[in-house]
C-alpha cells in the first residue's frame, strides 16, 4: 500500500464518518416549544388563581431527548408604558406542571411533550409570578410582575442531547380580576414575542 492509497482510504473512512454523525443528528431529538396566551383557571390551596403553561415537545425522528428542562435565560422589565430593561441572565429552570416531581430533569421521547408552568397569578395577591425550581429565590430575582408593569421572557428547553430555538414571552399586567379566563386578558396579558428588546 502506499502513501496516496492510505490517505486516499483515510479521506474516505472520515467522509463516512461525516455521513454517518450527520444522519445520527438527523435522526436525534429536536425540541421545540409552545403555549396558549390564555391562563388556566386553578386554585391555590383555597385561592383562585390562573395558571400559564409552556409545552416543550421532541419533534424528533428517532431518539429520546434525555435530562430536559425547561429554562429562562433572560428576563426584563419595566413599567407598561415604557422601555424594558435587562434584569436577569442566569439560567433558571422552571417547573413542571404534573406528575410528583416537578423540578427534575424529563426524558422526552419522539412525538412526546411535557408541560412546564411559565408563571401564575393567585386572586389575593395580584401578581403574576414566574413558577422557577430554586426556592428561596436568589435575592433580586425579578420574578414578580405587579400592576402596572411589564415583563419579558427568553426561555429555552434544552437537554444532554438537543436544544430548542430561544422562545421569547412577553407579560403585561395591568391589575384587576375576572372569574372568566377571556376577561382575565383585559387584567394581563401573556402573549408571545419576537424577542425581548
Amino acid at each position: 500500500m502506499t502513501m496516496n492509497d492510505f490517505f486516499g482510504a483515510l479521506g474516505a473512512i472520515v467522509a463516512l464518518a461525516g455521513i454517518l454523525l450527520t444522519i445520527w443528528k438527523l435522526l436525534g431529538p429536536k425540541l421545540a416549544l409552545s403555549f396558549s396566551s390564555k391562563g388556566t383557571r386553578t386554585t391555590f390551596g383555597k385561592e383562585d388563581g390562573y395558571i400559564w403553561h409552556l409545552e416543550v415537545r421532541n419533534l424528533g425522528k428517532l431518539r429520546p431527548a434525555n435530562n430536559v428542562r425547561a429554562v429562562v435565560r433572560k428576563i426584563s422589565h419595566g413599567p407598561v408604558n415604557g422601555s424594558l430593561e435587562i434584569k436577569w441572565t442566569h439560567p433558571m429552570q422552571i417547573k413542571w406542571s404534573y406528575d410528583g416531581d416537578r423540578t427534575s430533569p424529563r426524558t422526552l421521547r419522539r412525538g412526546s411533550c411535557e408541560i412546564a408552568n411559565i408563571g401564575f397569578i393567585v386572586r389575593k395577591n395580584g401578581y403574576f409570578q414566574l413558577d422557577i425550581c430554586q426556592d428561596p429565590w436568589p435575592p433580586v430575582f425579578p420574578g414578580l410582575l405587579n400592576a402596572n408593569e411589564q415583563m419579558c421572557i427568553e426561555v429555552i428547553a434544552e437537554a444532554d442531547n438537543a436544544r430548542s430555538k430561544p422562545f421569547w414571552i412577553k407579560a403585561i399586567c395591568y391589575g384587576g380580576w375576572s372569574e372568566n379566563a377571556d376577561a382575565m386578558t383585559e387584567h394581563i396579558v401573556i402573549e408571545q414575542a419576537t424577542s425581548c428588546g
